[in-house]
């Protein structure tokens, strides 16, 4: 984005960089905004003008099951016995979430058992 002006910024509302996600971040609730296998975190952000803020349950971690197998293997080193091994497709999720005007905003990091990083 281009500046036109000097208060160029206060169009750019939703940027976490330029505004703040932090000081617009809300506690989650167990049960609630995560499921039932998940472990909170609480955060320590700058507030206006910079002293540091303590929210309580601000993340929470979990495991999210695809219900996918994400690879399978035989082996077939002894003749007429073949062994089968499978993974399930399990992510470990990161969940925030912001508050801005009257939305809620979800930030969900998936880190999937391939190595990708899903954002969402």
């Amino acid at each position: 984005m281009v500046p036109v002006s000097d208060d160029w910024y206060s169009i750019t509302y939703l940027d976490c960089g330029d505004f703040g996600c932090g000081q617009s971040t809300v506690s989650l609730e167990p049960y609630n905004n995560c499921p039932a296998n998940d472990a909170f975190m609480d955060c320590v952000f700058a507030s206006q003008d910079g002293t540091p803020t303590k929210i309580s349950y601000v993340m929470c971690i979990f495991e999210k099951y695809a219900g996918n197998i994400m690879w399978r293997h035989t082996e077939t080193e002894i003749p007429g016995l073949n062994i089968t091994e499978a993974r399930p497709d399990v992510s470990l999720v990161v969940r925030m979430v912001t508050t801005l005007g009257n939305y809620d905003h979800i930030v969900d990091y998936e880190f999937k058992p391939s190595g990708s990083i899903k954002v969402g």
